[in-house]
């Protein structure tokens, strides 16, 4: 459906290994701590079928899954690669500060401001910051996740008629390169303006 699934073996681009408990909590929930969200096409796998298993065949997928996971070195710990992201984050001298200040740090500034209905997921943890593509992060912000795999997780707002594709893309490589320290996605505006034509509602 135009989303990019993220491979869940040795080659997954998040910055944090995927452990057994956190397959299992987020087939269950569609949340991870450690991982985010499930959008797109996921949250109703999650919703209307992983999440109404019993727990002892999560636990079994979860455990085919890991097999596919080489063992790993020890990681830094979540609340490591959240602070030092918090560090990072720049003042509002740039557009894109200003922005991520008046369209996300509500909801996802760690440890910041009172807690807001549902999950505050954590962008220095979001894989879709590192992919190689874009694609999922840009549908996400123009679209909001409107339906959770959850009701518990709370919605995010879509930003389609609040920013433009030049603002849009400032936000995005913002994030990319302040909490996932990446070098920022080539010609995004280009990528944003394709998205959202493909995505218009008719």
């Amino acid at each position: 459906e135009g989303w990019t699934a993220p491979a869940l073996s040795g080659r997954s681009p998040a910055p944090l290994a995927w452990t057994q408990q956190d397959l299992v909590d987020f087939m269950r929930t569609g949340y991870s701590a450690n991982h985010g969200v499930a959008a797109g096409p996921m949250a109703p796998v999650i919703e209307e079928g992983l999440s109404r298993l019993p727990h002892a065949d999560l636990q079994a997928i979860a455990v085919y899954l890991r097999s596919y996971h080489p063992e790993a070195a020890a990681q830094a710990a979540a609340a490591t690669l959240n602070a030092q992201a918090e560090r990072q984050v720049e003042p509002l001298s740039s557009q894109g500060a200003r922005l991520f200040s008046g369209a996300c740090m509500a909801c996802h500034a760690q440890e910041k401001g009172a807690q807001m209905a549902g999950v505050r997921p954590s962008l220095a943890l979001n894989t879709n910051l590192f992919a190689e593509a874009p694609d999922n992060a840009i549908r996400v912000v123009l679209d909001g996740i409107q339906r959770p795999a959850n009701a518990e997780l709370g919605y995010m707002p879509g930003f389609r008629h609040n920013l433009n594709d030049a603002q849009i893309a400032i936000l995005l490589n913002y994030l990319r390169q302040h909490y996932a320290g990446q070098a920022p996605w080539p010609d995004l505006a280009a990528q944003v303006g394709r998205l959202r034509a493909e995505t218009e509602q008719k």
